[in-house]
């Protein structure tokens, strides 16, 4: 039996919107440890650096003795979109024709490709502030993506949509939705859930990656009477069935979990890759 444990992170502000965070992960299936440190800091693309920084220290599970170091710039992008991805196979069962992609950054771009990868997408839609990042990003993605002026027209007609964004208040409104669309909220850094308006709160089951983490970092519906229906993972596991609804939204929080899993599968196929461990 698997017994993943995942702290909730503790963090630290150093202003409104910067922040760095520690998220300790173990599973005793694996025999994996480690911690995950990622700073957040929103303002990093003005000076051409990555908003998003993060490292991973896997330990010996027996012993504590630290083992391995890893930048984990990749290891955090990938594995947000694999979650997402796995979340959306499960939650969504209807057509998958149109995606649509709020926002032009990292996550934004691994969610694109790891979707259409998995789903192919008959068209896939891109929106952000800047309307010219948006084109850039379709150029380099494909044919079926598309950049739109405005964010109305990128949620029209979307049976999936994602938010990958910064945004401080709502980028997303109900009456722009259709019924049974899926959304995968994973941005907005410190206020989680400032992407989407009340309303759409309001018409839709919200499932989210860890109740625990949830509780906390998602206070402010909790505090408006938005409830948490429940945890993706019961509904892969078959423990819990989805019922039927207008709206479904997949709150993406981070599990430090997934990092240690991830940096643990790339740490054992380095060592099979590199016999003599050198660096």
């Amino acid at each position: 039996m698997m017994y993943p444990f995942s702290k909730n992170a503790a963090w630290i502000g150093m202003n409104e919107n910067s922040m760095l965070l520690a998220m300790p992960g173990f599973s005793s299936k694996d025999n994996s440890l480690g911690c995950k440190l990622v700073t957040s800091y929103p303002n990093n693309t003005r000076l051409g650096l990555p908003s998003i920084m993060a490292t991973i220290l896997l330990f010996n599970a027996d012993t504590g003795k630290p083992e391995v170091i890893l930048e984990s710039r990749a290891i955090t992008e990938w594995r947000t979109a694999a979650t997402s991805a796995a979340a959306t196979r499960r939650l969504h069962k209807g057509d998958k024709g149109v995606l649509a992609i709020f926002g032009t950054g990292v996550q934004a771009k691994a969610h694109a490709l790891a979707f259409q990868h998995l789903f192919n997408f008959n068209k896939v839609k891109v929106w952000g502030r800047n309307f010219e990042k948006a084109k850039q990003l379709c150029s380099q993605l494909g044919p079926k993506f598309s950049a739109c002026q405005n964010g109305e027209d990128c949620a029209k007609d979307a049976d999936v949509l994602v938010t990958a964004t910064y945004a401080d208040r709502p980028i997303v409104q109900h009456s722009w939705l259709k019924t049974g669309v899926l959304i995968n909220a994973i941005g907005a850094g410190i206020n989680h859930h400032s992407e989407l308006d009340e309303k759409i709160y309001r018409n839709a089951i919200l499932v989210v990656d860890e109740m625990e983490a949830a509780q906390k970092e998602l206070k402010g519906l909790l505090e408006k009477s938005i409830n948490i229906w429940g945890e993706v993972g019961a509904v892969i596991t078959g423990q819990n069935t989805l019922p039927n609804s207008e709206i479904t939204i997949f709150h993406s929080l981070g599990m430090a979990i997934e990092d240690v899993l991830t940096a643990q599968l790339v740490y054992k196929i380095y060592k099979q890759n590199c016999p003599n461990n050198q660096v």
